[in-house]
């Protein structure tokens, strides 16, 4: 971010891109499990929960001057462990302030006593310069799109009200306050002409009105601020979680855990997604960060373009995630025609994304889902039969697997005819899929764009065999946060599309690192569809990743140029483990090999170093599974099953 001339005023406060002066809209969501997303950061920590006409801003205030996060050069921002716990870090004279934010459940007593328990955001700043500074939290008439508005703000010691809500409870009580239209606090701030907190704010005409309020900052002290979700009446939430005293607010004591405890909480909930270890960082993280982040935010903008509707319905069933996939299994079934036509409000097909939104909930065995979603899978696969669904090619290679996935879920709830349907629906479109190989535009080239038609082509590219697209993914990767980007980007890597956070893109980014480590086919999985020669030498494993045959896991291993492969697949609920066995092919190494069976190992044929790459052969390092106990990779002359 750059410092923005002297002309601009403070009262622009989205974060700036790096060489530019203008706002620009990335985000990254904040909530929790029960609640879904309640709030939304942008890159300089400004908070703005949903629902509300404010935002809440920090500038600290060190020795030499006030700093604004929004207009500062020394601003990063990261995910805190793949988790939708947001870190912005500022540089000031003399060290870091540093900005959590975070999704927390907590609880306190209102003001007249009553039980008070909700989902919040929970904010701590910390001090980690070597000298006290001064922490401003501005309450500020802006979203972080556009134009807001507060008409009053009260202040009462730790408590914070915005036009008459309780909008933040802070752990220290306020000391100093600036206010006035936007842009008069920073400068009142600025001139040392701040006044005590008992006077009374006086509000501005148009609701336009500002708050600065001072907390004193000591070295390694943490200040946390309460934020209390606003669900405004009469709108319909997406997410179903409730809260006890939600309406009356917090009082000026809090309970809730910390950004720590958060993070073990999200590592609990989401241990059973699936781990891929590909030996690249920025790919590595992507997976486990997406899932966690869609929990809270896949229901945004999901029903007004079917392509995002796809990818976000996809990962969410590949990484086994009920809870989100339920209010969109919903809210798509509820978009079915009468012919059985699931259209969206771009008029695009989203048939897939309600197949892979009922794969993993009607497994779950819940008469619930089953009432609810077996009728509209029934009519879609029907339809998908007749060939009025999953009729365009951009469709067919996600409808297909969508199809695959579904019908073990429709046999392990005792229906065995529409299961066969759907499987005969997968090989028809699958058909369709490989007779256009070659002579079909890639997905997303044109009726998507952005970065989710960028992410199509190199998905298209990744099964394909193309390895020239893996470096593309990488650079993609460098996009946003790994569990958060927006729509579009422009050629300096800034975000300059509609959306601030797009699930879509989101999801098919993690999805295509799924890819590369297998994708799905009839018969059984494929490991690794393409390879490229920078790879040569790397261990690479894969944990979990769903098939039509079952969870599928698999470790790849070298010794010297020949790579050996061991794997496992754990069939599903709905899946026979007495049938015909998965059959495992893996092209981008070895073409000509197939590998039958739930388990087995192979040495699959040698690979050509890439020139000059490598000095000498690779030694193969012991196994680290997670998910399964797969076998001791054999050394030469060992016997393969």
């Amino acid at each position: 971010m750059t410092t923005p001339p002297d002309d601009q005023p403070l009262s622009i406060v989205r974060a700036t891109a790096l060489g530019r002066t203008e706002p620009v809209l990335s985000t990254i969501p904040l909530g929790t499990v029960d609640a879904g997303a309640i709030a939304d950061v942008d890159p300089a920590g400004w908070v703005r929960m949903r629902g509300a006409a404010w935002s809440l801003d920090w500038w600290i205030g060190a020795e030499d001057r006030w700093h604004h996060p929004a207009s500062e050069a020394a601003v990063r921002q990261r995910q805190l462990d793949g988790a939708p716990i947001v870190e912005t870090s500022m540089r000031v004279t003399c060290g870091d302030v540093v900005h959590r934010a975070f999704g927390v459940r907590a609880s306190s007593l209102g003001a007249d006593g009553a039980p008070w328990d909700d989902s919040a955001v929970m904010v701590e700043i910390q001090n980690s310069t070597a000298v006290p500074v001064a922490l401003a939290l501005a309450f500020r008439p802006l979203t972080l799109s556009g134009e807001g508005a507060i008409g009053t703000v009260e202040v009462d010691g730790a408590v914070v009200r915005v036009d008459g809500r309780v909008a933040a409870v802070v752990s220290r009580p306020v000391s100093r306050l600036a206010s006035g239209v936007p842009g008069t606090p920073a400068e009142l701030l600025a001139a040392g002409r701040d006044q005590e907190p008992d006077v009374r704010i006086v509000p501005v005409e148009g609701g336009r009105l500002e708050v600065a309020a001072v907390v004193p900052l000591p070295h390694t002290a943490v200040v946390r601020v309460l934020l209390p979700r606003v669900v405004p009446q009469g709108r319909r939430r997406w997410f179903g979680g409730g809260g006890g005293g939600a309406t009356a607010g917090p009082g000026a004591a809090f309970d809730a855990p910390t950004a720590e405890a958060v993070g073990a909480g999200w590592a609990a909930h989401t241990r059973d997604i699936p781990r891929v270890e590909l030996g690249d960082p920025l790919l590595d993280r992507l997976v486990v960060a997406a899932a966690r982040t869609l929990v809270l935010g896949a229901g945004d903008h999901v029903l007004d373009h079917a392509a995002r509707a796809v990818e976000v319905a996809e990962l969410l069933a590949r990484c086994g995630l009920v809870e989100p996939l339920g209010p969109l299994a919903r809210a798509l079934a509820d978009a079915q025609r009468l012919g059985g036509a699931v259209r969206l409000d771009d008029g695009g097909d989203a048939t897939a994304a309600l197949l892979f939104a009922a794969a993993p909930l009607l497994a779950t065995g819940s008469e619930v889902w089953e009432e609810l979603l077996l009728g509209p899978v029934a009519k879609s696969v029907h339809l998908v039969r007749k060939g009025g669904a999953l009729d365009q090619p951009s469709t067919w290679r996600a409808g297909a697997l969508a199809l695959a996935l579904v019908a073990p879920s429709l046999r392990s709830i005792g229906q065995p005819e529409v299961a066969a349907d759907a499987d005969d629906a997968a090989a028809q479109v699958a058909a369709r899929v490989v007779a256009g190989a070659g002579s079909v535009a890639p997905t997303g080239t044109a009726e998507d764009g952005g970065l989710l038609g960028a992410l199509a082509q190199v998905r298209d590219g990744i099964v394909a065999g193309d390895s020239s697209v893996v470096a593309r993914l990488l650079d993609l990767s460098r996009l946003g946060e790994p569990g958060a980007v927006a729509d579009d980007y422009d050629a300096q890597g800034a975000a300059s599309g509609r959306l601030g956070f797009d699930p879509g893109a989101v999801a098919a980014r993690a999805a295509a690192t799924l890819d590369l480590a297998m994708v799905d086919r009839a018969d059984g999985p494929v490991v690794l569809p393409t390879w490229p020669e920078t790879w040569f030498g790397r261990s690479i494993e894969a944990h979990g990743v769903l098939t039509r045959f079952g969870r599928a896991s698999f470790a790849l291993r070298w010794h010297g140029v020949r790579p050996a492969l061991l794997w496992e697949v754990e069939p599903t609920p709905g899946v026979d483990p007495q049938g015909p066995a998965p059959v495992l092919s893996c092209p981008g190494l070895d073409p000509a090999w197939r590998g039958e069976g739930w388990t087995g190992e192979a040495l699959l044929g040698a690979v050509e170093p890439p020139e000059g790459l490598v000095d000498e052969a690779p030694v193969a390092p012991p196994l680290s599974p997670r998910r399964v106990d797969l076998p001791t990779p054999p050394s030469e002359g060992q016997s393969f099953i």
